[in-house]
Formats: C-alpha cells, sequence, structure tokens
C-alpha cells in the first residue's frame, strides 16, 4: 500500500498480486490490485479483484460497491444490482451506492425498483444535480412528469444545463403540456 500511496503502481501491483498469491483471503490486496487495475482502465480485471474482495468479505461495503460499480461500467448490470444491494446492507444511506443503484435500474428498464433508491440519494445530498437528474428521469420512466419537471428544474439549478437535462426537461414540461 505505501508503494501505492507514492505513486509507484507497477511495483505495488506486483506486490498486490504477490500478496494475493500467498494469501489468498488477503481482502486488503484484491481491493488494492482492484484500484491500480481500475485506475489503468482495465474493469474486467479490477470487477474480478474486487469481486473477490466481496467473496471473501462479504459486509465490507467498499469491495461491493466498487465490484458493483465496475459491473455497471462493464454494462453487467443485474450483477451490478446484487453488489449495490450487498453493499447497502452495510451502509443503506451512502450517498453513491444509493444512486448508481437507482441509475442502474432504470438501465435496466426496471424505473420503479430504482425509485426509492434514488429518492434516497436525493434525501442524502439534495444538493447534488445528477443525483436530481436520475430522480427525475425515473419520475420521467414513470410518467410522474409534474415530479420530473420539479427534480430537473432542481437540477439546472444545481448545474450547468446540458442538452440531456434541457431534452428531458423539455419533454416532461411536454408530458404535462407545459411549454414554459
Amino acid at each position: 500500500q505505501s508503494l501505492q500511496l507514492q505513486g509507484q503502481y507497477d511495483e505495488a501491483l506486483t506486490e498486490f498480486e504477490r500478496a494475493i498469491e500467498s494469501n489468498p483471503r488477503l481482502t486488503t490486496a484484491y481491493m488494492g490490485a482492484g484500484d491500480i487495475y481500475r485506475q489503468r482502465g482495465d474493469y474486467d480485471t479490477a470487477q474480478e479483484r474486487y469481486g473477490a474482495a466481496a467473496k471473501i468479505e462479504p459486509r465490507n461495503f467498499n469491495a461491493n460497491y466498487m465490484n458493483g460499480l465496475m459491473l455497471q461500467l462493464l454494462n453487467r448490470l443485474s450483477e451490478s444490482v446484487r453488489a449495490y444491494l450487498q453493499a447497502l446492507t452495510v451502509r443503506p444511506d451512502d450517498f453513491n451506492a444509493n444512486l448508481n443503484l437507482g441509475t442502474a435500474y432504470l438501465q435496466l428498464n426496471e424505473p420503479a425498483e430504482g425509485l426509492k433508491y434514488a429518492q434516497r440519494a436525493v434525501q442524502v445530498n439534495g444538493k447534488d444535480a445528477a443525483a436530481r437528474t436520475n430522480l427525475g428521469a425515473i419520475y420521467g420512466a414513470l410518467s410522474r412528469h409534474e415530479e420530473a419537471v420539479v427534480e430537473y428544474q432542481q437540477a439546472a439549478e444545481l448545474a450547468e444545463l446540458s442538452a440531456p437535462l434541457l431534452l428531458n426537461l423539455a419533454e416532461s414540461l411536454g408530458k404535462t403540456q407545459r411549454y414554459g
């Protein structure tokens, strides 16, 4: 870990892999290796390492969360949902886990399942534009456009306007027959 902190990533990775080889139950080695693989953009190998850590320590929030994140980035959404749910058994009010779980359900076209997680993310951090946008998208997918408009408007106040946000807002405004 000290090699990793010093920015000596190749050496740190070699040591993490060596530690895994000599002690296949050493969660910190899997997590350290996973972090380096993730930073390098090797999400497949990072997911393998985080997944192994989560298997060894099912109550390890970071292992489950990072495993879920890698699975989501790899578009393995159902597996990602399971990993995020496991992470939330440890820290039910974690902002990122709730936000990402809501997003994963939306990506799976299961917005009703994701609603409570998107709502919890907004409860935890109501000043996050991404959380507001995500909740708006879920409301929109559920044809709850009045609520979607409120979330999109709040997101617009919190961050720079983007084309996707404006398009979503316009769509929900149109569904509510509000055009301005």
